[in-house]
């Protein structure tokens, strides 16, 4: 059951933008805010529908604005952030161990 995510300004009712993933809409709500002013995050929704949602399915997501949304995009930074750190730290492993390899033959 595919889900989009829907990006609104609620102030103006205006749909903003779609997503084909939360990831992605929540990059997009992160772009807005560092483009424009962080308050905007309170004039911002991400609304997932799926097509089950069309036909009246139960078991919605739940809609993210406010502090739900700002929690989202921070885990969002912080997983980021954790896999950046990740890279690096695996990419120093294998320089040190090609430096330890070499002064092994030396």
């Amino acid at each position: 059951m595919p889900t989009i995510y829907e990006l609104w300004d609620t102030r103006s009712k205006n749909l903003l933008e779609e997503f084909d993933s939360e990831s992605e809409a929540l990059e997009a709500v992160r772009g807005y805010l560092d483009a424009n002013n962080p308050e905007l995050l309170d004039d911002l929704l991400v609304n997932p529908v799926s097509d089950a949602e069309v036909v009246g399915a139960s078991g919605r997501l739940p809609v993210l604005r406010g502090d739900a949304l700002r929690a989202r995009i921070d885990a969002l930074t912080a997983q980021a952030v954790s896999v950046v750190a990740g890279r690096e730290a695996a990419a120093a492993v294998g320089r040190n161990s090609g430096r330890a390899q070499a002064e092994t033959r030396a």
